[in-house]
């Protein structure tokens, strides 16, 4: 998903490599997981926004946690028909 970056000279050779840290989700907590899943819709629709091409993302962020005991929403967009 995240990767690592470098710096380059002009004839496309790598100078001097940037940090790269990996992200621990083995270690994320319930919320860290929702506010990691927001983040990461978020930041897309955010990027796409000042790319030349359709915008195929957008609009409210649905949160739903599936755990072995069963589903709940934790933010849902309201859904109503055009009148």
């Amino acid at each position: 998903m995240i990767q690592p970056v470098a710096q380059i000279d002009q004839h496309d050779a790598i100078q001097h490599k940037f940090p790269h840290f990996n992200i621990p989700f083995q270690f994320f907590t319930l919320q860290d997981a929702i506010d990691f899943a927001v983040f990461a819709v978020r930041s897309t629709i955010d990027a796409i926004r000042f790319q030349p091409r359709a915008k195929t993302v957008g609009g409210p962020i649905d949160v739903l946690i599936i755990k072995p005991t069963g589903a709940a929403w934790i933010q849902r967009k309201e859904l109503s028909a055009q009148s």
